[in-house]
C-alpha cells in the first residue's frame, strides 16, 4: 500500500494531496515490522482495538510512535473498505513540547534586570 505506484498514493496525488517520501517509508516500516507480523493473517474485520492496543503497550515504542502505528492501520483498514473503521484511543504522548521554553529556561536565558539592556555595562 505505501510504495510510490500505489492507488492509494495515487488517489491523494489526484486530490490534490501529497505524502512525503520519509512518511511513506515510516508507514511501510510500520506495516512491515509490527503490523504485518502480528496481524497479517487476520482479516480486517477481525481486528479488534483491544488487541492491537495490547500488542503496542507489549511493544518498547514511544506513545508517539505508537499513535503512528494506529494511524497506519486506520488508513489499510479505510484501504480494505470494511464496512467500519473501528475507533481506536491515541496514547498520551509522553514528551514535552520542543519548540517551549519553561519559565526557569526563559529566566536563565533572560535574567530579569531593573536596567534596560542599552544601560547595561558590557
Amino acid at each position: 500500500m505505501f510504495l510510490e505506484d500505489s492507488p492509494h498514493l495515487a488517489r491523494l496525488r489526484a486530490k490534490g494531496r501529497t505524502m512525503k517520501p520519509q512518511t511513506i517509508h515510516q508507514h511501510r516500516r510500520h506495516l512491515v515490522n509490527y503490523l504485518i507480523p502480528k496481524f497479517g493473517k487476520l482479516t480486517l474485520d477481525k481486528i479488534r482495538p483491544a488487541n492491537v492496543e495490547d500488542y503496542l503497550i507489549e511493544q518498547r515504542l514511544s506513545n508517539s510512535c505508537r499513535n503512528t502505528i494506529l494511524y497506519t492501520l486506520k488508513l489499510v483498514m479505510w484501504e480494505g473498505i470494511i464496512e467500519s473503521i473501528p475507533e481506536f484511543e491515541p496514547f498520551k504522548r509522553n514528551g514535552k513540547r520542543q519548540n517551549l521554553l519553561s519559565g526557569e529556561e526563559l529566566t536563565a536565558l533572560f535574567p530579569y534586570d531593573e536596567l534596560p539592556f542599552w544601560e547595561r555595562p558590557c
